[in-house]
């Protein structure tokens, strides 16, 4: 996107394409804009788009920037046939399926989520590679660091049931345990980061109608698609 006065990417209205982000992100939201978004498995961004992750980390890249330029107008099209959801979901699925089958196939570089709370050495071992060889592949791959992968999955996983659910009392202490942190501080250090705020003070803010975090709320049709897929 473009830069807003105040700092913030503004959205172009074309089809952008991002690797993992690692720190807060604010956007200049339009009046009348809908965001939709559809979150791939970052190993397969070279098969798909011809980028590796760490390319586009923390830098949204619109499709009329990469191989894919001339199918950007297809995928506009699919979005634009519907308001529904659910529609947008088959159909980003669809051109996603399409666009693979249209470009040369390769075996993506992938390491399943189980392994990663492994020693990065006793990782490379099952692999075949040196330590070094698996953090070069990894960062390419994913876009970031097998250290930061772990930190950003315990983070998304708090996440999830955070806007799932409404924690009473001990609730986050549940939800820090259950996504893999040592404890609730551990957790909260992490929402630090990733939002600029924790938890607690996230989800009342969220409830509450800021509209900088307008993205975290949904009406039970986007809730269906999204919690389904995650």
């Amino acid at each position: 996107g473009t830069a807003a006065p105040d700092g913030a990417s503004r959205c172009s209205g074309l089809p952008s394409l991002c690797g993992p982000l690692t720190t807060p992100r604010r956007i200049h939201w339009l009046p009348g804009t809908s965001f939709v978004t559809a979150h791939l498995a970052p190993e397969y961004l070279p098969l798909l788009f011809g980028i590796d992750a760490a390319t586009v980390a923390d830098a949204p890249v619109e499709l009329d920037n990469t191989p894919l330029r001339l199918e950007a107008a297809s995928l506009i099209d699919v979005l634009s046939d519907s308001r529904d959801p659910r529609h947008w979901a088959q159909g980003i699925c669809r051109w996603l399926h399409g666009s693979l089958v249209r470009r040369q196939r390769a075996e993506p570089f992938v390491i399943q989520p189980a392994p990663l709370g492994c020693d990065p050495a006793c990782i490379a071992r099952q692999y075949g590679l040196s330590t070094r060889q698996l953090e070069r592949r990894y960062l390419a791959a994913y876009g970031q660091s097998i250290r930061d992968s772990r930190k950003m999955q315990r983070y998304t996983r708090a996440l999830a049931a955070l806007l799932q659910t409404q924690p009473g009392h001990g609730g986050l202490t549940r939800i820090a345990m259950d996504a893999g942190y040592h404890d609730q501080a551990h957790m909260i250090r992490d929402f630090v980061h990733f939002t600029a705020m924790p938890p607690k003070t996230f989800m009342q803010a969220v409830a509450g109608g800021d509209a900088d975090l307008r993205l975290y709320r949904y009406d039970q049709a986007c809730r269906d698609v999204v919690f389904a897929s995650g």
